[in-house]
């Protein structure tokens, strides 16, 4: 594809991404106080926001001079510093910035980066695995969710049918005690029901029938469910 297309339909995809709120609005149950159902939820904010923001940005300098964003680079390959998201969400003081990796695999994958005060930072990998066999009528996402730790190494999976939580696997630490609280991460995962981001399934079913690291709507499916996902880790981060 030239270069010059391949960049504008990027720029294109992105762009309708930051029409819609990237995550869903998090509210308890009909009749029920907020949090009754997530205890954890309320600390992940609510309504999601996002934004591109410039290389220049001071956040993009000083997540890009980390050591996690630099092994990040190191084991899955090159990061897009001129296509970054910001994601904001109300109620929060997290912010979370989105790098796309144009890696060496058929898996879409980000750069999650979290940080409260834009100094310090704590940085995954995340790459999302859709169901080819989903269709338009599918109720919400179906696929699997992967975190990596900047080494490279697996720390959870999760697998998803229709937006509903089937399973999900603590594989290795993500840092040093006390880290994140697994039980907390799981009500907050489960609570979001990715049923709830229905934008996010068209750009993942294209990203399922043409699955290359390079595909813009890889990178939209990634980091529309992995930004909700990464605020549930972010929001049980003791």
């Amino acid at each position: 594809m030239n270069k010059s297309w391949y960049k504008l339909l990027v720029s294109l995809v992105l762009v309708a991404l930051l029409v819609a709120p990237t995550g869903p609005t998090v509210q308890a149950g009909k009749g029920e106080p907020p949090g009754s159902r997530c205890a954890c939820c309320s600390h992940a904010g609510t309504r999601q926001q996002s934004a591109r923001i410039l290389p220049s940005d001071p956040l993009v300098r000083e997540l890009r001079n980390t050591e996690d964003a630099k092994e990040v680079q190191h084991n899955f390959g090159a990061l897009e510093w001129g296509d970054v998201t910001l994601i904001t969400s109300e109620g929060s003081e997290w912010q979370v910035l989105v790098v796309p990796i144009k890696g060496n695999t058929d898996k879409a994958q980000v750069l999650l980066a979290g940080t409260r005060d834009g100094k310090q930072f704590i940085v995954l990998a995340f790459g999302v695995n859709p169901d080819g066999k989903s269709t338009n009528d599918s109720k919400g996402f179906t696929g699997s969710l992967n975190f990596y730790k900047p080494t490279g190494e697996l720390a959870i999976t999760a697998t998803f049918v229709e937006g509903k939580l089937q399973d999900a696997k603590k594989l290795a630490e993500l840092h040093n005690s006390p880290g994140l609280n697994w039980d907390c991460f799981i009500e907050c995962l489960a609570f979001l029901e990715l049923e709830l981001l229905p934008v996010c399934v068209p750009s993942c079913l294209a990203c399922a029938a043409v699955p290359m690291p390079e595909n813009p709507l890889c990178w939209a499916c990634a980091a529309c469910i992995g930004g909700p996902a990464f605020f549930c880790i972010l929001s049980c981060w003791e």
